[in-house]
């Protein structure tokens, strides 16, 4: 099952990421005239944009042809691609779920909560990153990964409290944000833990990286199948 997971991980979590956005797609003329469930098309389309300009180091680490490029990089901050992931994920995903539950949120007191914390958490993590950019030990990431999770967890928990005081709750399982909920809190929780041992990452150890991929694998192809399935099986909401 691991030399599974390690061989084909990226094949994997890539088919889930298009999996979901495909799914959205597709589903795009129901949710037309739901704005949030819009945004999180256009952002499952995001991601797997992200995620190919992300592969950059690949290409450049397995063609000859960009040794020159390679090592022009070596030692900088663009060597890896943590800088692109903490802008376009980081800091991208704070913003799209702070603008989502924000969307879908009907509690006037939460609203005003999601959007404070969305400016803070966001003049945060931006100074912070501008600070320690040129950082070669990634450190920011853990503070930038755990500012990510209590975000989620607040947003979500909102949901889920505002859900149980509505009538919603007798059909939630036809509504989307409870899909993306439960994906995306069983995602940040399980994945959140890893990036405290991001700095003991080595080729050396191969039990660590194995015990990696297969958190990570199961734990995309789970957000990611979560929310394409609550595209095809739910109904939308229409909002001002």
């Amino acid at each position: 099952m691991i030399s599974f997971i390690e061989e084909y991980y990226f094949l994997c979590f890539r088919s889930a990421e298009f999996f979901a956005a495909l799914a959205g797609i597709l589903c795009f003329k129901k949710f037309k005239n739901d704005k949030a469930s819009k945004y999180l098309i256009y952002f499952l389309i995001y991601i797997n944009c992200i995620e190919i300009l992300a592969s950059y180091t690949v290409i450049i680490h397995e063609n000859p042809s960009f040794l020159s490029i390679k090592e022009t990089l070596k030692n900088t901050v663009f060597e890896k691609n943590y800088w692109w992931y903490f802008l376009t994920w980081f800091i991208g995903a704070n913003v799209f779920f702070s603008c989502y539950y924000y969307l879908i949120a009907e509690n006037t007191r939460i609203k005003k909560a999601i959007k404070l914390i969305l400016f803070s958490t966001l003049l945060f993590q931006f100074i912070y990153f501008v600070l320690f950019m040129s950082s070669s030990n990634y450190d920011y990431m853990i503070y930038a990964e755990v500012i990510d999770l209590f975000v989620i967890v607040f947003l979500i928990s909102s949901y889920f409290i505002q859900l149980l005081n509505s009538e919603n709750i007798i059909s939630f399982y036809k509504l989307l944000p409870f899909y993306v909920s439960i994906g995306t809190l069983v995602f940040f929780i399980v994945t959140t833990p890893l990036t405290f041992f991001e700095r003991y990452f080595t080729l050396s150890d191969p039990e660590y990286i194995s015990l990696k991929y297969s958190i990570k694998f199961f734990a995309i192809i789970f957000m990611y199948a979560f929310i394409g399935i609550g595209f095809i099986v739910s109904k939308p909401k229409l909002r001002n």
